[in-house]
């Protein structure tokens, strides 16, 4: 449909000088499609898409994922745990899970045309994240718990005193002979080729990845007893380790805080909005996530996987 209507009013500007104003077939053929390249230049909407800030809480569910990996043996062993951390003072992600608020998206402004098209859509939510593809404009994220600004999507932490024994003989006799188990999130894209042929630029799919990191060694005794796991990344000769995605949690999850100037006009009301919030939905049903009802009035929004909670909201 776009395409007719393009077509049209491509040809409305020649037929109309020729038949109507009685220009000669060449002069009015040659006026028209300049006016028609004016017409299109002018009227092509510039209105930018503003960006909001927002936080985002991800809270995992500790016991499922311990007793499915084998980190611990029953669910009671984790409510001794639990007591424990819970008399901490300081910051444990095994009790205060991992917060962030992103203070500004990378790329800049981006113009409404790019939310048009779906592979537009995907590559400016990449390029929202993605500190690599803006060196101009990176992101800009607080880490509330330790209170630093960062550029990049990424987290790590350890889960004392969840401990893991060392199964590396040499790493076993420099060491204390266990290390602890570590939580990390980080941005993991996935490029495919375009339908249209290798010269066009691929398709792409971007999440943020939530995981575990634990020893190499240990891992390859246990994961045949272990549940199944999304993604597991080549392990790190220099630490020994090797990294288990749990979940993915899309980008397309955060696209509404980019504010659109012409949120309230029809056409996103009719067709730009419903088209985001499709892609939204579709993404949560692959990779497992389902949204609760929203909470507040609609400003606050929950989202659920097997492993994990996310909730976000603007600031």
């Amino acid at each position: 449909m776009r395409f007719l209507g393009a077509s049209f009013r491509v040809a409305f500007w020649p037929l109309a000088l020729v038949f109507v104003g009685g220009f000669p077939i060449r002069e009015g053929v040659t006026l028209g499609l300049l006016m028609a390249f004016l017409f299109f230049v002018v009227s092509e909407d510039k209105r930018v898409c503003r960006f909001v800030p927002y936080w985002v809480r991800v809270t995992p569910h500790w016991c499922q994922i311990l007793t499915d990996f084998k980190l611990i043996s029953s669910a009671e062993e984790w409510r001794t745990i639990r007591e424990f951390v819970e008399s901490s003072t300081n910051y444990n992600v095994l009790r205060d899970g991992v917060l962030f608020t992103v203070v500004q998206q990378g790329g800049g402004k981006a113009t409404l045309p790019a939310f048009h098209r779906e592979m537009h859509v995907a590559w400016q939510e990449v390029g929202d994240f993605d500190a690599g593809m803006n060196e101009r404009h990176p992101p800009l994220i607080f880490w509330n718990q330790h209170r630093v600004f960062g550029a990049e999507f990424r987290f790590r932490e350890d889960m004392t005193p969840i401990q893991i024994e060392e199964t590396d003989p040499i790493r076993k006799l420099l060491g204390t002979g266990y290390r602890p188990a570590i939580l990390f999130m980080g941005l993991h894209c996935t490029y495919t080729v375009n339908p249209h042929g290798s010269k066009y630029r691929p398709r792409v799919l971007g999440g943020l990845d939530f995981g575990i990191e634990v020893p190499v060694g240990w891992w390859e005794n246990v994961k045949d007893s272990c549940a199944p796991v999304g993604r597991v990344d080549d392990s790190h000769p220099e630490t020994g380790s090797v990294r288990l995605s749990l979940a993915t949690l899309p980008l397309s999850e955060f696209t509404v805080y980019r504010d659109s100037g012409d949120r309230w006009t029809s056409e996103y009301i009719c067709k730009t909005g419903p088209q985001l919030r499709r892609r939204r939905a579709a993404a949560r049903q692959i990779l497992g996530w389902t949204a609760d009802e929203h909470e507040d009035g609609g400003r606050l929004t929950c989202i659920r996987h097997k492993y994990f909670t996310v909730r976000h909201a603007t600031t």
